[in-house]
């Protein structure tokens, strides 16, 4: 049997022997499905009877040697992947009957010469000729609607195209192209990324205003006309000319820069010739990736009329070292090389600043990226000076000080991140540090003063010189990862009582005393428990626990942990000597601890002074050891033996458990917050296979107030899970609504969630694969939402209906699959990226 054929569909070719070139699907067959010939490397030859009507995705992919193929007359689409990779076929003839040619038709067919395309045809895909390097020549049909994203990608023998008139171009649609010279007619929608990434790319000329930014596969297409297109002709270092005809009333040029009559000025081609340009008059505002790219301009004239500009405009001018501000100019002024407003009340951008700046006393704020990338060395900041925007001071290796006046409130994100700050000195009048502030810097010793009220996440994350904290502040808000990965850290004092702090921003690496008279021992994880200990211990010793700390809760901590702070105590002695002054030694205690490798000369003369003077006739080991497991057996406690019954778990490298699978049987999978004596404090991936894998319906899972860190994965596969409960007293998670929440990120809604559902109000982010599968037929996303991650929603078959907020930035393939989604809401401002409504539409 050559085939599998059944009710007029062709299911599967089946004689891919060696020596079979050529096959003649038989009359009768109406359909050939999806893969049907995929992977057939031995067939040359594939012909097609004109009673075929269909031909599913992928059916021909892979087809390595395939060269020639009929398509039948009536054939009206091309589904995804349809000859995908077939690396031998040279030209193939279109039916006049077609009418779209889908996704990745003819994606990496590399030997393609010649496409004959049909006059009837509308639409060709998203890559559906993308890798066809030997695609030499094509004519489009008059009547073409739409070229799809990276349609056409790396065709590099593709040397001229001639465009249908009131088609869509797309995305990319011809990135990595050697055309030399595109004509764009009047009526083509052209995207302002079209013709990104072609390195051969001199000269286009554009006969009107058809320059769009348009988001493909929403049901009815986003079309409107850019305020500012963020791309616009990027990555094509040769370009040299972009001309717009007399029909453009929007756009026009002037001195080889592409302007719009309203004011603003849209493009400097990358391959400018001229090292100096002239702004002309009247621009008001420059678009922000205006000069991207523009490597060889070296000083730049701005106008009367320009209103206002910052370092992002002109981040890769790489030789860019001068400005000249017109005179008359009532927005801008520049000094020692630094750009300011008219009045001087803020710093816009610094190209070249002097090594050692001192900024004048008007300064109030110094704007964002101002001096990014910059070789300052030093810099005297005025008591006038009140913000200091992101990333102002990022990647300056060179800055080793920096001293903060008391009238700075607040500090942008990444503000300092990279600079080379070893010393660094937060005045009061600080109020909010932004994330990742003072992220890699190379400081050693910090005080956060008492004014502080927001910490961002990872504000001071990764400085591996960090040794001394000291935080003054009980901020309203220590956001995630505040001191992560500064493992140099050796002592950390704490005046209020910043538990969350510990809970959350503490690196666990860091083998430190912490010093917090006000912070809660019990709700602390066993790791900063120890820490907790021997920074009390220091205290001790040193007399400075009578008053403020709570002494009994410390000291029994410590007598009831002592076996498990044995380690710590032998390389921080200030804990041994303590044991030993409150007689918290037994001689099984003692003897363990002198037979430790860790326990020095000063240790060993300790112990056997507290032995002499505590212990001196009799060695009880023997009785100690009964008594503990009489103490044992009475509690009543579920054993570890038990534990593993239910659950597979390992021990981490803080000595705290991870569970990593359910093996229970119940509709609810209750996560322990002890085994034995010993912390939950982390979930590990894919939690319920086992379940899933015998059929088990896990209906919900409770999360103890314990666990700290869950993994992206852990709840991944799990169709029939409606519910995720975390403990109310959970400082890290949270649940609402079934859903998994951190902070102000949604992070999983699992599968099995029916009907509809509202996002908890002050959300923010939702997380990449967050209601990934899920069977909702609605959800309400809060305004507050800023972000939907990548493949958030994918594979939402039942979702029919989706307002995006204001704002919003909708991430790739964050849609993706949503096949019942048939009304989409977009707010105004947000930003939706390539792929992120991708096959939405069901094809017929």
């Amino acid at each position: 049997m050559e085939a599998r054929i059944a009710s007029g569909v062709f299911y599967k070719y089946l004689a891919n022997v060696p020596g079979k070139k050529s096959y003649t699907v038989p009359d009768g067959v109406e359909e050939i499905a999806e893969y049907a010939f995929c992977w057939g490397k031995e067939l040359e030859e594939v012909i097609l009877s004109d009673s075929v009507k269909k031909i599913g995705s992928g059916a021909f992919a892979g087809c390595t040697a395939l060269k020639r193929v009929r398509l039948p007359d009536g054939l009206k689409w091309l589904y995804g992947a349809t000859f995908n990779r077939c690396e031998s076929l040279e030209r193939i003839e279109l039916p006049a009957s077609l009418q779209e040619i889908g996704s990745g038709a003819f994606q990496g067919c590399v030997s393609l010469r010649e496409v004959v395309f049909p006059q009837g045809l509308e639409e060709i895909d998203s890559s559906a000729f993308s890798g066809c390097r030997g695609l030499e020549r094509i004519e489009f049909p008059q009547g073409l609607k739409e070229i799809g994203s990276c349609a056409f990608s790396d065709c590099r023998s593709l040397e001229q195209i001639e465009l249908p008139p009131e088609a869509k171009i797309l995305s990319s649609a011809f990135s990595g192209c050697t055309l030399r010279e595109v004509f764009v007619p009047n009526g083509v929608l052209l995207d302002s990324m079209a013709f990104r990434k072609m390195p051969d790319l001199e000269r286009i000329v554009i006969d009107g205003d058809n320059i769009f930014r348009i988001t493909p596969y929403i049901s009815e297409i986003v079309k409107e006309q850019m305020e500012e297109p963020t791309s616009f002709f990027a990555d094509c270092p040769k370009l040299r000319e972009i001309i717009f005809t007399e029909k453009a009333k929007i756009y026009y040029n002037q001195n080889g820069l592409v302007l719009k009559r309203n004011g603003d000025l849209v493009k400097v081609p990358q391959a400018c010739p001229d090292p100096v340009v002239a702004v002309p008059e009247g621009v008001r505002r420059i678009y922000l990736h205006a000069f991207d790219a523009c490597t060889g301009i070296k000083k730049i004239k701005l106008p009367t009329s320009l209103q206002g500009l910052s370092r992002e405009h002109f981040e890769t001018c790489i030789s860019l070292s001068d400005f000249e501000v017109a005179d008359g100019n009532e927005y801008l002024s520049v000094r020692d090389g630094i750009v300011y407003d008219r009045d001087r009340k803020k710093v816009l951008l610094a190209v070249v600043p002097p090594e050692d700046l001192v900024l004048p006393d008007t300064v109030i704020s110094i704007a964002d990226h101002a001096f990014e990338k910059t070789s300052l060395k030093h810099i005297v900041l005025p008591a006038s000076l009140r913000s200091i925007g992101d990333c102002a001071f990022k990647d300056t290796p060179l800055l080793t000080e920096l001293v903060l006046p008391s009238s700075v409130r607040e500090i942008g994100e990444q503000a300092f991140n990279s600079a080379g700050i070893q010393r660094l000195v937060i005045s009061e009048g600080v109020e909010r540090i932004g994330s990742y502030a003072f992220s890699r810097t190379r400081i050693e010793r910090l005080d956060i003063p008492a004014g502080v009220k927001n910490i961002g996440v990872y504000a001071f994350e990764n400085c591996k010189n960090l040794r001394e904290v000291r935080v003054f502040a009980e901020p309203k808000e220590f956001l995630w990862g505040a001191f992560a990965q500064c493992n140099a850290l050796e002592r950390l004092y704490l005046a209020g009582s910043a538990d969350g702090f510990l809970l959350n921003e503490f690196p666990e690496k860091a083998d430190c005393v912490i010093i917090a008279p006000k912070v809660k021992l019990p709700t602390m994880p066993v790791p900063i428990k120890a820490k907790l200990a021997s920074g009390f211990a220091a205290a001790y010793e040193a007399g400075e626990t009578e008053k403020g700390w709570p002494r009994d809760e410390y000291l029994r901590y410590i007598r009831s942990q002592r076996k498990r702070l044995f380690p710590l105590a032998l390389r921080r002695q200030a804990l041994l000597r303590l044991m030993l002054a409150q007689k918290m030694l037994r001689p099984d205690d003692i003897k363990e601890l002198l037979q430790n490798e860790k326990c020095d000369a000063e240790a060993k003369a300790a112990l056997l002074e507290y032995k002499s003077a505590n212990f001196p006739n009799s060695d009880t080991d023997e009785l100690f050891a009964q008594m503990r497991a009489m103490e044992r057996a009475a509690s009543g406690q579920k054993t570890v033996e038990d534990f593993k019954k239910e659950w597979t778990f390992g021990k981490r490298q803080d000595g705290t458990i991870i569970i990593r699978l359910y093996k229970g049987s119940g509709p609810v999978a209750e996560i322990p917050e002890r085994i034995g004596k010993t912390l939950v404090t982390e979930i590990g991936e894919n939690l319920l296979a086992a379940a899933t894998e015998k059929h088990i319906s896990v209906r919900r899972v409770l999360v103890p107030a314990s666990v700290r860190k869950i993994a992206v994965t852990a709840f991944e596969g799990c169709t029939e899970l409606e519910e995720i409960v975390v403990h109310p007293e959970n400082t890290v998670y949270r649940s609402e609504g079934g859903g998994l929440y951190q902070g102000n990120v949604l992070l999983r809604v699992p599968r099995g969630r029916q009907g509809s559902i509202a996002v908890a109000e002050g959300t923010v982010d939702i997380a990449p694969g967050a209601l990934r599968g899920c069977c909702l037929e609605e959800i309400v996303l809060p305004a507050t939402v800023r972000s939907i991650g990548e493949r958030a929603f994918e594979d939402c078959e039942k979702l029919r209906a989706v307002a995006i907020p204001a704002a919003c930035k909708v991430k790739e393939w964050a849609f993706k699959g949503c096949r019942a989604l048939s009304q989409i809401s977009i707010g105004q401002g947000a930003v939706i990226d390539d792929y992120a409504f991708h096959a939405l539409r069901r094809k017929s």
